[in-house]
């Protein structure tokens, strides 16, 4: 396991498990798109039986990745027990791949990790940004969208995005330098003119929160709060946009700065549509279901929710839902003893009110398992605190 020493060899790997949307979009680079399937197909067998190989201990690392798998597994169970047919294993592949990968990867060499990986998806954001002023109309055209870059349409960015600032954050803080500072500050800047530029009103207010938080709390300007607080607070703030459709009293907000209409370009008539059908099969939903059969519960033309909570609700119940965020209320959960620790905290919980607040208009449906790998690295710093007084 040498190589996980390398961080060229983590910036490669990584390559690979986080593919961009612009390999599958554009047919021209189909020979491309094959070989990174084939790549992360083989890491993903070579991982599998380095981790056999390996003693795994007992820690919250090892929990959440144990978590990770179980979440997979009910995808398939749900889908089982309705009667239809689990047609995502692609998804489910790059989820164990990637999980297993990070798992791996931190337990050889935390340094090497962080840096390639930072240096992966800083790069990722910086070549999209540079595809969106390339190409201010899209490099190609989806049958959903028109407007698609190198990581896609953008409301994909998100993840990616997200995660790129949580590695580059995590890196400036646990290994500090002129470089790793430099880094982080160029790719939040493309981060900005990006989003800026094609107006993803989801990616700019819930990053900007993530990282408004964490400057504030590093500054000690306001208290921090607890994971079971900040599930807690996303989950009554699901209700009372689902429920209550309180989006109307900040109508000023909504159509004047985000540029949305109040009903959020039809989503709550999409919400109330996915609640019906929730409620109707609350436990175990309807399983992986294709377009026509979402579609067709959903309205609209849409296969999704457009909402984490509802989406997943719908399409694994309860018990689906349940473990989802029971393993990043798991992961996240964790009590910090010094100062570098505390730092870690307010960057990890800064990143989840990012992340759970996106959660409340976006489904993640299409991009949502490359987060494990936040998950794991969140549960292994957590995991590793006496590692963190090195730092």
């Amino acid at each position: 396991m040498k190589a996980f020493h390398n961080k060229w060899f983590v910036f490669f790997s990584m390559m690979f498990l986080f593919k961009p949307g612009v390999l599958s979009g554009i047919s021209s680079l189909g020979v491309i798109d094959s070989l990174f399937d084939i790549m992360r197909i083989l890491l993903c067998f070579i991982c599998s039986l380095l981790l056999i190989k390996s003693a795994i201990p007992v820690n919250k690392a090892s929990i959440v990745l144990g978590l990770i798998a179980c979440n997979e597994v009910w995808k398939i169970l749900s889908s089982l027990i309705n009667g239809t047919s689990y047609t995502d294993w692609g998804s489910t592949l790059n989820v164990f791949g990637i999980s297993i990968f990070t798992y791996l990867a931190l337990r050889q060499s935390t340094k090497a990790f962080f840096k390639g990986g930072s240096l992966l998806l800083g790069s990722y954001v910086v070549i999209n940004t540079l595809t969106v002023f390339l190409f201010p109309n899209g490099m190609y055209a989806s049958s959903m969208y028109t407007m698609n870059f190198f990581l896609s349409y953008r409301t994909a960015w998100f993840v990616f995005y997200l995660e790129a600032a949580f590695l580059c954050l995590l890196n400036n803080e646990l290994y500090p330098s002129k470089e790793a500072k430099s880094w982080l500050v160029f790719v939040l800047v493309c981060e900005y003119l990006s989003m800026i530029k094609v107006w993803t009103a989801t990616g700019l207010l819930c990053i900007t929160l993530g990282l408004l938080l964490v400057y504030l709390w590093k500054k000690k300007r306001i208290p921090s709060f607890s994971v079971k607080a900040i599930i807690l607070v996303e989950m009554v703030l699901c209700a009372i946009i689902i429920l209550f459709h309180m989006q109307e009293k900040f109508s000023f907000l909504i159509v004047g700065l985000l540029k949305k209409d109040i009903t959020f370009s039809q989503r709550v008539r999409i919400w109330n549509n996915a609640l019906n059908a929730v409620l109707k099969s609350p436990w175990i939903g309807y399983g992986a279901m294709n377009t026509s059969r979402a579609v067709n519960i959903l309205g609209y033309g849409v296969n999704h929710a457009h909402c984490y909570y509802l989406n997943t609700a719908l399409y694994y119940g309860i018990i689906g839902l349940g473990l989802g965020l029971y393993t990043i209320y798991y992961a996240f959960s964790g009590q910090a003893t010094n100062k570098i620790e505390q730092s870690v905290e307010y960057i990890n919980l800064g990143m989840l009110i990012s992340l759970m607040t996106a959660f409340q208009v976006e489904s993640m449906m299409s991009i949502g398992y490359y987060l494990c790998m936040m998950y794991i690295v969140v549960a292994y710093l957590n995991s590793k605190k006496q590692l963190l007084t090195t730092f």
